[in-house]
C-alpha cells in the first residue's frame, strides 16, 4: 500500500503518504520509511547497493521526494539531524558500517576539544550507561595508562581519579545519575582475566565506603575523599 502511495506521490497524484502510524520516528514508522527508501533506490532509480552508497545524498533525497519520509527514522543522538550515511547503513550494513562506539567517541571529542555540552539526557538509562562506559574507556585508553586491573580500579575510585574524571567532563554526570564507577570499569574490562573477581571486590569496597561516609555525614563531592586516598572532613 505504502509503495503504491509513493508511486502516486512521485507522479503528482498525492501530496503525501498516509500509511504511517503517527508522526513519531522509529518502530513501525521506521520500517515503512526504510522500505520506501529501498524501493526508491532499487526499483525507481534502479541502482545497485554499490551505486546507492556513492550517489544517495541530500540532493537525491529531495529529487525523490523523500524529505518527509526520512524523518520517520530514529537517528543516533550523536548525529545532527538526518544523515544519508546512516540511512545507507540501515539498508546496506555490509557496505556502510557506522559503529555506535565511534559515534560516541566522536561526540566525546567534541565535548572535550570544542567545549560543547553533552546532548540532553545523554547518560540516562541503559543506552546512557553504555555511552558513559564508552567515554570512560576512551579517556583511560588515551589519557591514563594503567598497568593492570587493580591499578585501574584503585585510580578510578580515588580522589585523584575523581579529579581526573572532573577535568574531562565525566564526574558530574556520574554524581548526578549515581553511576557506579566499579560497574563502569567492569564493563570496559570484562574481557580480561579475573575481571569478575576484581569487580566483586571493588564493588563491595565501594559500597562499604559509601555507607561509612554516609554515617559520618560526608558528602559525595570532589573533596570528600574516597577509597585509596585521603579523606577530608567537611
Amino acid at each position: 500500500m505504502e509503495l503504491h502511495d509513493y508511486d502516486d506521490m512521485l507522479v503528482g497524484n498525492k501530496k503525501r503518504i498516509t500509511t504511517f502510524y503517527n508522526q513519531e520516528p522509529g518502530g513501525g514508522n521506521e520500517l515503512v520509511a526504510l522500505q520506501i527508501i529501498r524501493y526508491a533506490i532499487e526499483q525507481v532509480l534502479a541502482w545497485t547497493p554499490e551505486e546507492a552508497v556513492k550517489k544517495f545524498d541530500f540532493y537525491m533525497i529531495r529529487k525523490m521526494q523523500l524529505e518527509k519520509i526520512i524523518t520517520y527514522i530514529r537517528y543516533p543522538i550523536e548525529m545532527q539531524g538526518e544523515e544519508p550515511a546512516y540511512i545507507l547503513s540501515r539498508l546496506y550494513p555490509k557496505l556502510v558500517r557506522i559503529s555506535p562506539r565511534q559515534l560516541i567517541e566522536h561526540q566525546y571529542e567534541i565535548v572535550l576539544f570544542q567545549h560543547r555540552q553533552f546532548p540532553r539526557d545523554y547518560f540516562i538509562g541503559t543506552e546512557g550507561f553504555y555511552r558513559y562506559c564508552v567515554c570512560t574507556r576512551y579517556l583511560f585508553y588515551n589519557y591514563k595508562k594503567v598497568k593492570n586491573l587493580e591499578e585501574m580500579y584503585q585510580f578510578a575510585l580515588s580522589p585523584e581519579g575523581r579529579r581526573f574524571l572532573s577535568a574531562h567532563r565525566l564526574l558530574s554526570p556520574a554524581i548526578q545519575l549515581d553511576i557506579n564507577m566499579a560497574d563502569v570499569i567492569y564493563e570496559i574490562t570484562k574481557q580480561k582475566p579475573y575481571a569478575k573477581l576484581y569487580h566483586a571486590r571493588f564493588a563491595l569496597e565501594l559500597e562499604l565506603e559509601k555507607k561509612r561516609k554516609k554515617e559520618r555525614g560526608l558528602s559525595d563531592d570532589l573533596d570528600s575523599g574516597d577509597l585509596y586516598g585521603e579523606e577530608y572532613d567537611t
